[in-house]
């Protein structure tokens, strides 16, 4: 097994954190062991405060002459689950501005039960691995509004099930619900409902990626999602309904993904 040395650094060199979370604004406890060069072993500990919103933040910590004999990242007492928290640890020499890193010492999610360090850790990027399974509730649009959902900055979003119910209004009209994907301008997936709805019915329309009746089983009706679908920040999902009264009414959408955070 290979026994990574320890590193020596000077006043020169800095710590560099950098973080992603989405979840709280639990500090990122920074725990860093140094053997001084008179001998001296030397326990110092810095607090890293995540954005909270799913964007990077990055902090900067100075060090002393020495050995650099380990690095720990913790989350101390804190109830964040594994995939809310991402965190990144370089050395850096001189200024920061500089983008000279000469090491990048810890890459990995942190969490409540777990504390990635340095040197016996695993670099891994953010995107690796099993993403958090999580509910997410989209905004309840007005009436007369389609469902609009955009995956946040600093995620990407696995597409497991969207549900979300349609009241119609006295209109006499067919409507026929499509369920779209696009970037942000460009349409990439349209696909039309089961069934159409038409005027002062109540029905919940449910998209995930396995087979379906071909007959509706109302209320519910079914649309098929591609399998494995995975859309970065800024993606969105939407409806797009024809015959669309004023007064029809799409509740909260609701949907169960899986996510990475992106740093």
């Amino acid at each position: 097994m290979h026994i990574q040395k320890p590193f020596y650094v000077s006043q020169d060199d800095k710590l560099v954190v950098s973080s992603i979370d989405f979840s709280d604004l639990t500090p990122i406890v920074i725990g860093v062991r140094l053997l001084r060069d008179d001998g001296t072993l030397e326990i110092m500990q810095y607090s890293h405060i995540p954005s909270g919103d799913r964007t990077r933040r990055t902090t900067e910590y100075p060090l002393n002459k020495g050995y650099l004999l380990s690095v720990t990242a913790s989350l101390l007492g804190a109830t964040t689950k594994r995939g809310e928290a991402f965190v990144q640890v370089y050395l850096f020499y001189g200024l920061v501005a500089s983008n000279l890193a000469t090491a990048l010492l810890i890459s990995d999610y942190v969490d409540g039960t777990f504390s990635p360090s340095w040197p016996s850790g695993v670099v891994r990027n953010s995107l690796d691995g099993m993403g958090m399974l999580k509910r997410f509730a989209g905004t309840n649009p007005a009436a007369g509004v389609e469902i609009v959902v955009t995956v946040p900055t600093g995620a990407y979003w696995r597409i497991i099930s969207f549900r979300a119910q349609l009241v119609t209004d006295a209109t006499v009209a067919t409507r026929q619900v499509h369920l779209l994907f696009d970037d942000g301008a460009t349409t990439l997936f349209f696909r039309p409902a089961q069934t159409t709805q038409i005027a002062s019915l109540t029905r919940n329309y449910d998209a995930l990626s396995m087979g379906y009746e071909a007959v509706a089983v109302l209320p519910q009706i079914a649309i098929e999602l591609p399998p494995n679908l995975i859309l970065p920040a800024g993606y969105r999902i939407q409806t797009a309904t024809d015959n669309f009264a004023a007064g029809d009414n799409w509740g909260s959408p609701q949907l169960f993904i899986e996510e990475w955070l992106e740093l």
